[in-house]
């Protein structure tokens, strides 16, 4: 049982990771492109 709470730690562990480097990398995309599209909505 414990061996499997560690793996299951491990998963857990792993798969934020994951879902952070995503969001970084998205973000790193994304926001330039948010920007560029909200720009003319603040001008006007």
């Amino acid at each position: 049982m414990r061996e499997f709470a560690r793996v299951n730690l491990r998963l857990t562990l792993f798969r934020t990771a994951l879902i952070t480097l995503a969001e970084l990398s998205a973000n790193r995309y994304i926001s330039p492109v948010f920007k560029l599209t909200s720009l003319p909505a603040n001008i006007i």
